[in-house]
């Protein structure tokens, strides 16, 4: 799909939809409601500002957030499964116990967020910014994380098997009792002061 430097793939809004916009912010009973009442509708939410605002326990499955603003909100319990949150800005964004199976994050700007206890399964990660991130007891199995930044990231009993972290920054990440069963971790950046006290950490390929 052809790009130009700074802009949305080709078939992407260019901004969301006001109706959209509106309905969400209205509470989780309405937008709830009306998504289940009309489940054929993906909601065009693409490059909304929704910096703060509260989203907890919404159904935002196969939304398109493509490049919105949702630095510092809270969406704890949201369902995000199948998602569009590339390029988005999740900085210091709370997910904890969000389903985020399947989501797009390519090159999202996740710094300092909470992702503790998500559902990360076949989740895209790449090129997304995780440093200072929390993805404490977060399941990841089939991620793909690579050139995913994990500086400093807290990776603590997290579930990381068969994932693919190729050329993934790991300086200063805590990986401490992480399951790494059937992962590859090949050429990566670096791993200045990481803790690779987890699991399973013979059968990975580490090959710098």
């Amino acid at each position: 799909m052809a790009t130009t430097a700074g802009a949305a793939p080709t078939g992407t809004p260019a901004g969301p939809n006001p109706t959209h916009v509106a309905l969400l912010k209205s509470g989780s009973a309405a937008w709830n409601d009306w998504r289940r009442q009309d489940p054929t509708v993906v909601p065009n939410l693409a490059f909304a500002d929704l910096a703060g605002i509260d989203l907890e326990y919404r159904s935002l499955a196969g939304v398109d957030l493509y490049g919105a603003d949702l630095h510092g909100a809270h969406l704890l319990g949201a369902d995000l499964t199948d998602a569009r949150l590339a390029a988005a800005d999740l900085k210091g964004a709370d997910f904890l116990s969000a389903g985020l199976n399947h989501a797009d994050l390519t090159n999202a700007d996740a710094r300092g967020a909470n992702l503790s206890h998500t559902g990360l399964l076949g989740a895209n990660l790449r090129g997304a910014n995780l440093t200072d991130a929390d993805l404490t007891r977060s399941g990841l199995v089939g991620a793909d994380l690579v050139g995913t930044n994990l500086t400093r990231a807290t990776v603590v009993d997290a579930d990381l098997s068969y994932t693919s972290m190729v050329f993934t920054d790991f300086s200063d990440t805590n990986l401490y009792y992480s399951d790494l069963n059937g992962a590859v971790v090949y050429r990566y950046i670096s791993t200045w002061r990481t803790n690779w006290l987890c699991r399973h950490h013979p059968v990975c390929h580490l090959a710098g």
